[in-house]
C-alpha cells in the first residue's frame, strides 16, 4: 500500500490488541505506565474511542504520586 515502515503507536491500542471489551481502559492506562517508567517520562496520555464519536482521555503525571 506504499505505508512507511514506522511505528505509530509502539505500544499498540485496543483495536491492534483485539479489542478487550470492558478491560480496554485498564489495559492502556497500566501499558502507559509501563512505558512512562521506562522512558523515565513524567507526563502521558490516553485516549479510548468510544460509540457514536465519544472519547475518554486522561493525563497522568508519575510526580503527582511520589
Amino acid at each position: 500500500m506504499g505505508c512507511p515502515d514506522l511505528p505509530v503507536n509502539a505500544e499498540g491500542g485496543p483495536l491492534a490488541r483485539g479489542h478487550a471489551g470492558p478491560a480496554e481502559g485498564l489495559c492502556l492506562l497500566v501499558d502507559l505506565l509501563d512505558a512512562m517508567e521506562a522512558a523515565d517520562q513524567r507526563f502521558g496520555l490516553v485516549v479510548e474511542p468510544d460509540a457514536l464519536g465519544q472519547a475518554w482521555a486522561v493525563v497522568l503525571d508519575r510526580e503527582a504520586w511520589a
